[in-house]
């Protein structure tokens, strides 16, 4: 029997490929080279977001938007879409990355759909204490995930198993009538004040992430101090900042840039400041491009730090940036999601939304993201080194970038930039 010629050529590519993807995947990096995608798509993302938006003060939660967006990559079987999907979020030559997922989201547990306890994070309060003693188990850092779905059938029963294996979603049938929008009145605030033009959805993907960590060995003296904090305009105003007690900290300093990293119980802060008369837009956009290893640069050092008080509530509409980033497929051809439906037509995403509350303080670091993904289905009813001889003083008193990463895996959980710390 005469084999086809195309059938051949089609095997012989796929073997060349394949091949090329075992070399470029040594077996042991399928979780390492996840989070490094994780870290450069949020760096990118923040520098799309900030560039936009000069003068504002930003905060965002990359991390349920990668994750999101990787639920739904199991879900198109459109060339374009997973080629966009691979380029934004780095998962070229990653076979493994929903095993990766899974790895990564055993580490951050979930306390089911929605979170019992809600931080707020903007109302004042009096400051907990170091230690937290709450009447039901204290869970610092979790994350939640609900896809909410209009009649059965609509999603495929195959997507449903990968999306909550690899991806911990909870799938849940929208109540005959209602929207597929979570109850919590946050998610449907957050959703009408961003309602997509075609107003109606038919599925919705929503994650709660929620940090609470208090600064390890009590770094920061409970008092803070009025202190003058330069303006990207050269203006100075009048801020809170706290300064930190003189220890050892992972630390860097050279002449385009000062960079330390603030360790807590669950979480870490890293502060990049460019240096003076640097401006900080163009650091962004080094840091984002992987133009210095800052992870080689850090040392242990003797020092303290002064660090304005952060307040920051910020609201954002995530598909400009996205499409920036160069994702645009998802959100324009219902192709894009077939796989995920068990409609002919298919689906696609109309609505990207994420709110961060986000305080650090004396007491630590607490933040909570909530992420709004929805979308409409086609034809369907909706160790410590010795310190340095002299310690640095780091004064963070202009506006610079900062990163909230997991302490255990190095995930990259929140990321911002402080323009003016009297703007919340």
């Amino acid at each position: 029997m005469t084999v086809p010629t195309r059938f051949v050529t089609s095997l012989v590519i796929a073997l060349a490929l394949s091949g090329v993807c075992a070399a470029q995947c040594p077996p042991g990096r399928a979780l390492s080279d996840y989070l490094h995608a994780s870290e450069k798509f949020g760096r990118k993302l923040l520098l799309a977001t900030h560039e936009a938006e000069p003068e504002t003060n930003v905060a965002l939660s990359p991390f349920p938007v990668f994750q999101a967006f990787g639920a739904l990559s199991e879900g198109t079987n459109d060339w374009t879409n997973s080629a966009e999907l691979d380029n934004v979020f780095e998962w070229k030559n990653q076979p493994f990355r929903n095993i990766a997922s899974r790895m990564l989201t055993a580490r951050i547990p979930s306390e089911g759909f929605p979170p019992k306890k809600q931080l707020q994070t903007h109302e004042p309060a009096k400051p907990p204490p170091v230690i937290p003693l709450p009447t039901e188990p204290f869970v610092p850092l979790s994350q939640s995930t609900v896809f909410l779905f209009k009649g059965k059938g609509l999603i495929r029963p195959r997507f449903i198993e990968v999306a909550s294996r690899d991806y911990g979603i909870q799938f849940q049938e929208a109540k005959p009538g209602e929207p597929p929008v979570p109850g919590d009145p946050a998610v449907r605030k957050l959703y009408e004040s961003y309602r997509s033009e075609e107003g109606i959805l038919d599925f919705s993907i929503t994650t709660f992430t929620d940090l609470r960590t208090a600064w390890r060995r009590e770094s920061f003296r409970e008092r803070s101090q009025k202190l003058p904090f330069t303006l990207r305009t050269g203006a100075k105003v009048e801020v809170d900042q706290m300064v930190s007690e003189p220890q050892l900290y992972r630390h860097v300093s050279t002449e385009d840039f000062e960079a330390v990293e603030l360790p807590c119980g669950e979480a870490y802060l890293l502060v990049l400041m460019p240096a003076v008369g640097k401006g900080i837009l163009e650091l962004e956009r080094q840091f984002a491009s992987e133009k210095f290893d800052l992870n080689a640069m850090l040392k242990s050092e003797l020092g303290d730090v002064t660090l304005p008080i952060l307040h920051i509530q910020f609201t954002k509409d995530l598909q400009p940036p996205l499409r920036r980033l160069g994702l645009n497929n998802i959100f324009v051809d219902f192709r894009s999601l077939g796989g995920m439906v068990g409609t002919l037509e298919g689906a696609r995403l109309t609505t990207a939304l994420q709110r961060v509350d986000l305080d650090v303080d004396t007491w630590g670091i607490k933040a909570r993201a909530i992420t709004f993904l929805g979308g409409v289905a086609g034809g369907v009813m909706g160790g410590s080194m010795a310190p340095l001889p002299t310690p640095f003083h780091m004064i963070v008193n202009r506006p610079f970038l900062f990163f909230i990463r997991d302490n255990v895996t190095d995930a990259l959980l929140f990321a911002g930039v402080e323009m003016n710390p009297t703007v919340r």
